[in-house]
Order: C-alpha cells, then structure tokens, then sequence
C-alpha cells in the first residue's frame, strides 16, 4: 500500500493541487485525501499545509519526495521492462463511505472481508454524516455508500441493507441505572441526547413530537455532533442518550454504560446508495455484487414516515429546526421561545 501512497503523494507534490493529482490518478479527490493523510499517519510526519487557495510542501515533504523519488523511479524501470507501461497504467481502485452506524463495526468487517477475496483492489474508505456521505455519492466523490434511512432522491439508487436499533443508555452511576425500563416521562424529564449526524430528520421529528405529547416535555434534545459527544454527556448524567448497540458494546461491557428499555421504537434501516446517474466502475460493481451477498436473509421492508403524514408537533420540530439553522441559532434556545 505503501508504493501506492508514494504514487499520490508524487503526483500532489507535482501540481500542489489536489485536484489535478486526482484527474491524472484517475481517482477521486476524497481517495487521494485519505492516502495522504494516511501517508503521513504510517511515517509520522506532515507532508503539505495550506498556502492561500492552495497547499505547499513542508521541509518534511520536499526531503520526503527526494527520498523516495529512487523507489518511484525503479518502479517505473521495472513496468517498463517487464509489465504495462506507466503511462498506460491505471490502479484498479474505488471510493466508499459510511455514516457513524454501519461504519463502526459493520463495514470495517466487510471491507476486510472483500480485501480478502480481491487483494488486487484497492478500497479508499470514508466516514461521514449521513448528509456527507449521500452528497458525496450525487457528486462522484464516492462510488458507494452505506447509510442510515437517507434521504429518497432521483439522483440515488437505494437499495435496503439491514435493520438496526438505537438503543437508551445512561451512566452506570445515574440514578435510573437501578431499573431496567424507561417511561415516557423518564425520558422527557432526562432529557435525550442523540448524534445529529446519524439521526434523520424525519427520526429526530418523532421522537421530539413523542417527548412533547401530553405536555410531559421538560428537557427534549440534545444534539451531539458525534457519538462520542454523546458518550460524554451521558457520563456527566446530564441525559440519556440514544445510540445504536455496537457504538457502545466496550463501554456496555466494562460496565461503564447501563442500556435500558426504551418505550419508543427506533428501528432504523441501513441503506446501499449509489449514483442512478452514472454508471459504476468495475470495481465498484464488484463491490457491490458482494454487498448484496452479504446481506442479512428475511431484511423487512423499510419503515418510511411520509411527510404528510408527520403529526403536528414532529412538523414543527422540524421548522423550528430549519429556523435554527437558518438563524445560527441553538435549537434548544429557539425551542423555548415557543414553549
């Protein structure tokens, strides 16, 4: 993997532009981004950094790419003598991404899986929001993705994978750690904290219009920008937090964590993207041929929630939520103005 890293971080270290290094690899710029930040990662060292619009070696780098310029040469000696030219070389390669769900234990072990079966590929792996990931596969940055309940778009081909749950947890030292079910009112006095990234919407809207019923709300959501935001607030016993089972199995099992039943239904259901616009590469297909032959047997059918159908409160959850993005604003403070 090593020679290929040393391949694109030549080309990036040629035109000091990302972008041109990815047309002449012909790779995408997310893949050459992650070699080089995986480049850096193995040796230990920084290669570039930013300059205006656009990035310079370090001293680093440009000792680096004397360095190893040796190698790359012999390299190329030897294709020329004994295999394809360079010039008409291309490494077989794809790009693919997860959000926070699957990619935690579920991709990993496939990825693995797949490596084993065709060593000769290369896969440029990438995590994200499930926004990130879905616009990354409309725009070609991706070949692939695997994400919870996106978004229905012409522009992606969705294609159901499994179901999972988010799961109610708290600090083994808070108080409700003693029972082993949540009401209602437990979680609306609690307050809840989830990922935004990994939550829909829609799914967030539920759940905020099911806290708010009856008037039992006292505390609602927090958004956390990641799990392990998550985590932290669910150690300082200021919620109880909502994630999916493997995010938080070492904790659950050095019983740090408490995982309680919870009366609302988070059942979500992990989706294969793909462009609808743009065929895939043969790599790609592969890939995909072997994620649908690793898919769970007997998958339900996907829960959807129609948008005319959202109840009053989710609805307004979710104006509240564009009126605080729009304003830069807390969701939490632009709620209470309407409480």
């Amino acid at each position: 993997m090593s020679l290929y890293r040393f391949q694109i971080f030549a080309a990036a270290a040629k035109y000091l532009n990302l972008s041109q290094a990815s047309k002449e690899l012909h790779v995408s710029q997310p893949a050459v981004s992650q070699q080089i930040k995986s480049l850096q990662d193995e040796f230990n060292i920084k290669l570039f950094e930013k300059s205006g619009r656009g990035i310079i070696l370090t001293p680093q780098g440009r000792r680096f790419r004397t360095e190893i310029d040796p190698i790359l040469t012999l390299e190329e000696k030897l294709r020329n003598k004994y295999g394809v030219p360079v010039a008409n070389w291309k490494r077989e390669s794809f790009t693919f991404g997860g959000s926070s769900g699957p990619a935690t234990s579920l991709l990993p072990k496939l990825i693995s899986q797949f490596r084993s079966r065709y060593p000769a590929l290369d896969i440029q792996f990438i995590t994200g929001r499930i926004d990130e990931i879905e616009d990354w596969v409309v725009n070609r940055k991706l070949d692939i993705g695997v994400v919870t309940e996106p978004l229905p778009s012409p522009l992606l081909v969705l294609e159901p994978y499994r179901m999972q749950n988010l799961v109610a947890f708290v600090s083994s030292q808070h108080r409700l750690a003693v029972q082993r079910k949540l009401s209602f009112a437990e979680l609306a006095s609690s307050g809840v904290a989830i990922n935004e990234g990994e939550v829909s919407d829609r799914r967030a809207a539920e759940l905020w219009a099911r806290l708010t019923s009856d008037r039992i709300w006292r505390k609602g959501l927090i958004f956390c920008e990641s799990n392990d935001a998550v985590k932290n607030v669910v150690r300082e016993g200021a919620a109880i937090g909502f994630v999916y089972q493997d995010i938080i199995a070492p904790e659950f099992r050095a019983k740090e964590f408490k995982i309680l039943k919870s009366p609302l239904d988070l059942t979500m259901q992990d989706y294969i993207i793909y462009s609808s616009q743009k065929p895939l590469s043969s790599p790609a297909i592969s890939f995909l041929k072997f994620l649908r032959a690793m898919r769970p047997k007997n998958l339900p059918a996907a829960k959807r929630v129609a948008v005319n159908k959202l109840t009053a409160p989710a609805k307004t959850f979710l104006i509240l939520k564009a009126l605080s993005f729009l304003a830069d604003l807390d969701f939490g403070f632009v709620a209470s103005l309407l409480a």
